[in-house]
């Protein structure tokens, strides 16, 4: 019955998941997420204390967020021969 009642719900809801970018769960296409990720990518953001915590952009915060923790696991990668 459970299980029935799971793809119910997602039949309802077009059957598509939740989207989500670079771990963080968007509430719609992801563009704020983007968006931020591409602004502290262009910056050359290196800590989350550069990124903007502003209330009503959380996805855009998280998007930079995103940024800086890919540009620290990068630098912290061996470099190749």
């Amino acid at each position: 019955m459970r299980l029935i009642a799971v793809v119910l719900m997602a039949i309802a809801s077009g059957g598509a998941a939740a989207a989500s970018f670079k771990g963080y769960q968007c509430s719609s296409d992801c563009s704020e997420h983007q968006a931020g990720y591409n602004w502290a990518y262009n910056k050359g953001l290196r800590k989350s204390a550069e990124c903007p915590v502003v209330v009503w952009r959380q996805s855009f915060y998280e998007g930079c967020l995103a940024a800086v923790k890919e540009k620290a696991s990068r630098s912290r990668r061996p470099k190749g021969p």
